[in-house]
């Protein structure tokens, strides 16, 4: 762990930025199969990270008016901290963006702040996402339910939802089918963001954290995040 840390703030995560560390849980019943099946996990770690640095390029392109371009390192842990099999994401974000200027230069724009109601947000994008990603593969079973909204997430950010609805009923993704197909999980539940605690929300077992951060010129604790 130490020398990964070492690593990576020698070699790979840019000098004097602040990071942020989101950790996304699944829900019990889909624990499982998604343990036992490397393209399918690999597939909702790809899904979870591109919906948070999307996000960020959302969030900060509208203020700088702008494209941007964020980062982030992730680690798979697959058991919880009694050995339980509870595959779940780390992902070490940059918390912010860089910006081209047109000369061709890069300038970091740190995002300035963010509230529980962005982490809900992020979540239910993750979460729909996931679920239709899971559905179309036939890994959980149709529920149009599944795909319902919070009308505040709509009124607060319509491209979001706009995101979040198309990964719903979207085309088949991109890459070769799964070859090993099982029946499909049931999920039960309705959707529904649950505020826990600062910077962390749950909704139909997924769970969202964001509290853990290192500032820009914390090298102690930059390097003991990662």
């Amino acid at each position: 762990m130490c020398q990964s840390a070492a690593n990576l703030i020698d070699h790979v995560v840019p000098q004097d930025v602040a990071l942020r560390q989101w950790v996304l849980t699944l829900p019990h019943a889909l624990r499982y199969r998604l343990a036992y099946d490397g393209k399918l996990l690999g597939a909702v770690c790809r899904i979870f990270v591109d919906s948070v640095l999307g996000w960020y390029r959302r969030r900060l392109t509208q203020q700088a008016g702008a494209q941007a371009k964020g980062g982030a390192v992730v680690a798979i842990q697959r058991v919880s901290s009694d050995l339980r099999l509870h595959p779940h994401f780390h992902a070490v974000v940059l918390d912010g963006v860089y910006v081209e200027h047109r000369g061709g230069g890069l300038e970091f724009m740190a995002l300035p702040h963010l509230s529980t109601t962005e982490v809900a947000d992020v979540l239910q994008l993750v979460r729909a996402r996931i679920v239709g990603y899971l559905q179309r593969r036939n890994v959980i079973e149709q529920n149009d339910e599944l795909s319902v909204l919070d009308d505040e997430l709509r009124e607060r950010e319509p491209a979001l939802a706009d995101l979040a609805r198309a990964a719903v009923s979207g085309l088949e993704p991109a890459g070769p089918e799964l070859r090993r197909r099982l029946g499909p999980i049931s999920l039960r539940g309705r959707p529904g963001v649950e505020i826990l605690r600062p910077l962390c929300a749950q909704e139909l077992g997924f769970n969202l954290h964001a509290a853990t951060g290192a500032g820009a010129l914390d090298a102690d604790g930059r390097e003991a995040l990662l």
